[in-house]
Formats: C-alpha cells, sequence, structure tokens
C-alpha cells in the first residue's frame, strides 16, 4: 500500500505540463540531467583512468627503489662468488699439501670486499622473514664472520663442498627475493627483468663452476658425484646465460662486445680437462690459474650486469616518465571536463530553452491546425455524407451508386416570390437562414441527410448513402410532420411576413447518387422518384404533406399513420398517380 502511494506520488511529481514555464523548466532539467549522466560516467572513467596512472607510477616508483636494491644485492652476491670460490680453492689447496700464500691473500682480500659491499648495501630484507640471518645486514655479518672464524684465516677447517652450499644458500635466497620482486612489475619490463634475473643465475652457477673446478685442479681428480656436480652447474650456467640473452636482447649484444673468443677458447680447454677428470698430481697454482682465469670471465660477466642494471634502470626511468606524462594529461582532460560542466549545463538549459520554445510554437500551430482541420471536417461533413466525406479526404474517386428505395422530400415556402417582393435581399436572406436553421437543428435526430436548399426549396433524404432497409420512409414522414409543426409553431416578427406556411412534397423509389463536379463537387440525386417528389410539393397545399401511392404503401406497411386520399394527378412521364395526404403517426414502429 505504501509502495502505491509512493508510487503515484512519483508519477504526479514526474508529470508536468510543458506547456506552462514551470513544466518547461522541469522538462529542461531533466534534460540537463540525463546530459550530467553522461558526464559522470565520464568523469567517473578519467578519475578512475588517473587513478590507474598514479598507481602506475606509484608502483613504478617501488619498482625503481627495488630495481636499485637489486643491483647492489647483485654486486653483494658477485663478492659472496668471489669469496665462495676462494674458500673452496684454499680448502682443496691446503688439503693437497701445495698451497700458496697467494691463495691465502686473495681469500682474505676477498672476505674484505665482501664486507665492505655488505656496508655499501641497503639492506632490502629488513621486513622479510626470508632467514633469520637475514633479518639485518648486521646479522649476515655475524652469520658470515662465524663461518669464516670456523674455516680460519689460513683454512684450517671445513670441507670444499661445505663451503660451496654455505655462500650458495644465502645467494640462492637473495636471487629468490629478486625474483618475487619482479612479479610486480610492468608488462613493459618484467620481460627485461626475467632476462635479467636469468642472467644473474647462471652467473652464480658459473661462480659454483669456478669453485669446483679450482677444487679440480688444486686435488688433481674429481670422484664420480662432483663430477655430476659440476657438469650440471657448468651446462645450467651456459644455458641460463643464453635464455637470458633471447628474454634481453641487451645482454646478448653485453656479451658479445665484452667476452672475447681467446678467453672462451681457454675456458672449454680446461672445461675439457675438467671433464675427461683423468687422475693427475694436484697443484695449487693450477687451481689458482683457473681460478683466475674464471674470475677474469664472472668480471666480464659483472659488467655485463652491470650495463644491463643500467639499462633497466633507464628503461624503467623512461616508462615512469611516459607514466607522468600519461597522469598529466589524464588530470588535465580530468580538470578541462570539470570546467566543462558549467559550459555544458548553460548550453544544454539554453538550446533546451530554444527547442522548447519552437516546440511550444509548434503545438501552438498543431493545435490551430488540428481545430482548422476539425472546422474542415465539419464544413466537408456538411456538405456531403460522412461514408462519401471520408472518401473525399482520402482522394478516392467516389463513383456513383444506385439505390433501389430511397424516400425524397422536398419542400418550399408558400408565397416566397410575394415575400421577395416586399423585403429586402438581407431580410431575405435573413428569413431563410432563420426558418432552414430551425429545419436543420429539427433533421438531425433523424436518419436522414439533407440534400441542398436552392432559395426556398429545401431538400432531404433518406436511406442513402447508407441504406436502412424501409425505414426511410418511416425517418422521413416523422420527419415531414415534425417540421410542419415546427412551421406552426414559427414567428417571425421582425419580418413582417405573417404566417408562414411550406408545401412539402415526398416519394419513394429508386435513384441514382454521386459526386458531380471538381471545383465546387456537390453529392447530387438523379431519377423518377426526385423528379415525383418536387411535382408532390410543387402540386402541394399549404401546410400539408403531399406523398405519393408508393410512399403510402409502404407506410401501410409500417401501420401506424393515418394518410387521406387526395386525387389522381397527373405526372408528366408518368401518366395519373394517386396521391394522398399524410396526416398523421399514431405510435413509435417496433424495429
Amino acid at each position: 500500500m505504501a509502495v502505491n502511494k509512493a508510487a503515484g506520488l512519483f508519477r504526479s511529481c514526474w508529470r508536468y505540463d510543458v506547456t506552462t514555464s514551470a513544466g518547461r523548466r522541469v522538462q529542461s532539467l531533466k534534460i540537463i540531467g540525463v546530459a550530467m549522466i553522461a558526464v559522470l560516467g565520464l568523469l567517473i572513467f578519467v578519475a578512475e583512468d588517473v587513478r590507474q596512472a598514479h598507481k602506475s607510477i606509484n608502483l613504478a616508483s617501488e619498482m625503481e627503489d627495488k630495481l636499485q636494491s637489486s643491483l647492489q644485492v647483485a654486486y653483494l652476491i658477485h663478492r659472496l662468488q668471489i669469496e665462495r670460490g676462494l674458500t673452496v680453492l684454499c680448502l682443496s689447496s691446503r688439503s693437497s699439501g701445495k698451497i700458496t700464500q697467494s691463495v691465502y691473500d686473495k681469500m682474505n682480500n676477498a672476505r674484505k670486499e665482501t664486507d665492505k659491499a655488505l656496508e655499501e648495501t641497503e639492506w632490502p630484507f629488513l621486513h622479510l622473514s626470508i632467514a633469520p640471518f637475514l633479518a639485518s645486514a648486521d646479522r649476515f655479518h655475524e652469520h658470515l664472520k662465524v663461518h669464516r672464524n670456523y674455516v680460519g684465516e689460513n683454512c684450517t677447517s671445513g670441507e670444499p663442498n661445505g663451503q660451496i652450499k654455505f655462500y650458495t644458500h644465502p645467494i640462492n635466497l637473495m636471487l629468490d627475493w629478486f625474483f618475487d620482486t619482479i612479479k610486480n612489475t610492468s608488462q613493459e619490463i618484467n620481460v627485461d627483468m626475467i632476462g635479467y634475473y636469468m642472467f644473474l643465475t647462471g652467473k652464480d652457477k658459473i661462480g659454483i663452476e669456478r669453485a669446483l673446478g679450482g677444487s679440480f685442479f688444486a686435488k688433481g681428480q674429481f670422484n664420480n658425484t662432483n663430477l655430476v656436480y659440476y657438469a650440471n652447474h657448468s651446462i645450467l650456467g651456459g644455458e641460463y646465460l643464453k635464455s637470458s640473452g633471447m628474454l634481453m636482447p641487451e645482454i646478448s649484444m653485453e656479451l658479445d662486445q665484452n667476452v672475447n673468443d681467446d678467453l672462451l677458447a681457454s675456458i672449454e680447454k680446461n672445461r675439457s680437462v675438467i671433464f675427461t677428470n683423468k687422475a693427475s698430481n694436484g697443484s695449487s697454482q693450477k687451481g689458482e690459474d683457473w681460478f683466475d682465469l674464471m674470475t677474469k670471465y664472472l668480471n666480464k660477466l659483472f659488467k655485463v650486469q652491470n650495463n644491463a642494471g643500467d639499462i633497466l634502470r633507464k628503461r624503467l626511468e623512461d616508462t615512469k616518465k611516459s607514466k607522468k606524462s600519461d597522469l598529466a594529461m589524464r588530470l588535465s582532460f580530468l580538470i578541462f571536463a570539470f570546467l566543462l560542466i558549467p559550459f555544458l549545463v548553460i548550453s544544454v538549459y539554453r538550446m533546451t530553452g530554444t527547442i522548447q520554445n519552437y516546440t511550444f510554437k509548434l503545438a501552438q500551430k498543431t493545435l490551430e491546425l488540428q481545430e482548422e482541420k476539425r472546422r474542415a471536417d465539419t464544413l466537408l461533413y456538411q456538405m456531403f455524407p460522412h461514408s462519401v466525406a471520408e472518401m473525399l479526404k482520402k482522394k478516392q474517386q467516389v463513383p456513383a451508386e444506385y439505390f433501389k428505395s430511397v424516400t425524397i422530400f422536398f419542400s418550399d415556402i408558400v408565397g416566397f416570390t410575394e415575400m421577395c417582393s416586399v423585403m429586402t435581399p438581407l431580410q431575405v436572406t435573413g428569413m431563410l437562414d432563420a426558418v432552414y436553421g430551425v429545419f436543420d437543428e429539427r433533421i438531425n435526430t433523424y436518419d436522414v441527410y439533407k440534400v441542398e436548399t436552392i432559395g426556398d426549396a429545401y431538400m432531404v433524404a433518406s436511406g442513402l448513402p447508407e441504406r436502412n432497409g424501409i425505414q426511410h420512409v418511416d425517418q422521413i414522414a416523422r420527419m415531414a410532420l415534425d417540421l410542419l409543426t415546427a412551421v406552426d409553431e414559427m414567428e417571425l416578427p421582425q419580418f413582417s411576413t405573417g404566417k408562414l406556411s411550406v408545401r412539402i412534397g415526398i416519394n419513394t423509389g429508386p435513384c441514382v447518387a454521386g459526386v458531380v463536379g471538381t471545383k465546387m463537387p456537390r453529392y447530387c440525386l438523379f431519377g423518377d422518384t426526385v423528379n415525383t417528389a418536387s411535382r408532390m410539393q410543387t402540386t402541394g397545399e399549404p401546410q400539408k404533406i403531399h406523398i405519393t401511392e408508393y410512399t403510402k404503401d409502404i407506410l401501410d406497411q409500417l401501420g401506424c399513420y393515418e394518410a387521406e386520399f387526395r386525387t389522381y394527378l397527373e405526372v408528366k412521364g408518368k401518366g395519373r398517380m394517386r396521391t394522398y395526404w399524410l396526416k398523421a403517426v399514431a405510435e413509435d414502429i417496433t424495429q
């Protein structure tokens, strides 16, 4: 119930009359409201676009910081790889009993360089639960310090494989962190970052290869496990480097520029010795030479790593600039859209007002046109039967039509010629208008059609153009009696005509009806029935209804009319005819 009332109230508020100024204002507000919905949608879309652009800039800034941290971590990894290789070489050489002082010195210098790199690194793992020893730079330094003390400055404790595991574990954790970082990068730089990650991973594999190769030359031979372990890292390292160049072509270009063929040939020669795994006397010098050779190679890779990092940094900066430019453009568009709203509202309001004024004038002209059309239709319906008028309005041809039985009524004013001789034309016109105005009002209650008035002659028909059986006789008879009564009651003292009287003639029979003429077309009736009805009128007497025998016969069928025989009348073309006076109607006819 309450919902229905609310809906009714809403509908009552929504309805309005556009012909009033208040209604036009409501309509203007509606149009402006519809336009503002589109503008609001545009603003929401642009605002969301701005938000996404701002988000992209923040992500790019965050990624730039992470990239900077990643490059520092990459350098720390590089130093850890060198320390790992020298520690393995030191332990392998000591176990073979052929170690040199230079190995000790290189290992201790590598430890110092690692500490220096650790101090320069902005630690990115503070809030990450990767491993307890990576919780801070100090914790990691303490972790390294404990292990170094265990190994000693002269490599007094530890096994080569254990050193590889110790150093590789934090390196792998750092590489995993780097991979997790690049997951959130944009599509423009994501592939390059993956290529860079694969390069770092491949370089670490090569670093492990360096450490294992140094152990091989220091000891003189691998057992099967160490050989497989070495081969695995050697092959994987090469594949990772190759894949990184495919993902980031700049890496491949940097490798071609920085790594010469002679260096690669020397490395491959030593690799073939290792893969042969032929037993020989261990040599600390050979291990150191291998280590120096691979270090030279890894330093080249480190240079490629730095150059690739610079390329990534520049590319990220370009992406950030592009995002800022997009944000500025979107902000400008958003501000423009906001500034456009008042102009749009005013413009729409003015255009709506212009359209409303035009619509209002058009509506008025339409109403006037409809009124004129109604008047024209009324006049047309007065000139022609309704069915004929509809055909004429549709510009259809109105064919002549034969009617088997109709009743024709003629009347004229007795002494009209004498009246015209003593009355002015204006008085005659006024008198006819007064008399036939009463006639026109009376005949509206009957199923008859007024054909025409010519001078004082008044012609009416029934049974056409709509056929009504034999009721046309009854309708004309009743109408004639009614008009006689009207004339008896009529008084026109202003015309000084005295008492008016009319002669009425009625005949029933066939006739043809059709529209005649094009300039001033008329609906005319033709046939002996019309002529005979006119003769009944002209041979009649004042205030009497003169009817033919044909009409009398149908009235007798109806059984409620009183008629009196008048005489035999000689009618041209018809001969002698029995005619009657219609006196009265006794009662209504039951269909």
